[in-house]
Formats: C-alpha cells, sequence, structure tokens
C-alpha cells in the first residue's frame, strides 16, 4: 500500500475548520457597510462594492447576502438577543 508522504507532511497543518457565511462575508470587507446598516444608515452603496473578478464580490445579489449573513452574525452574537431568546 502506498502512501502520499507529503500528504502526510502537511496534513496536521491543514485547515480542516469550513467558515461560516458570516466570517467568508468578513474576509470580503462587508463588515463596514453592514454595521452601518445596523446603526441606521439609510443608504449603503452597494455598486461600489462589487468586484466581478472576487466571488462573493461579483454581483449585487451576493454583496447583499453577504451584507445580511454578517448582520445576522452581529445579531445572533449578541448578549442581549441571546438572553431574550432563552427565556422563551
Amino acid at each position: 500500500m502506498l502512501i502520499n508522504c507529503s500528504a502526510l507532511q502537511y496534513a496536521p497543518f491543514k485547515d480542516t475548520k469550513k467558515k461560516t457565511l458570516a466570517a467568508k462575508a468578513l474576509e470580503l470587507g462587508l463588515e463596514a457597510p453592514a454595521l452601518a446598516l445596523l446603526e441606521g444608515v439609510k443608504h449603503v452603496s452597494i455598486e461600489s462594492l462589487l468586484n466581478v473578478n472576487v466571488e462573493g464580490l461579483d454581483s449585487m445579489k451576493s454583496v447583499e447576502l453577504g451584507i445580511q449573513h454578517v448582520i445576522a452574525d452581529v445579531i445572533g452574537k449578541n448578549k442581549e438577543n441571546v438572553d431574550k431568546l432563552s427565556q422563551l
């Protein structure tokens, strides 16, 4: 039985954790517009965030979805929200 030695050599360093959708959106730089919307800003220029060469920023829909993921993550990690939900 042959084993690929290079695969074994790097296996301990391989990042096997899957990133959440919010984490991916944060990496794309969507935190600032998401937080601005949470703070009450009425308009965020999604057009300025578009980049056809970057997956996740390649369409209006994907940018909007990324911002939604960040907002959901922020709301879901808010201690007051978690406490209220646990009392239900």
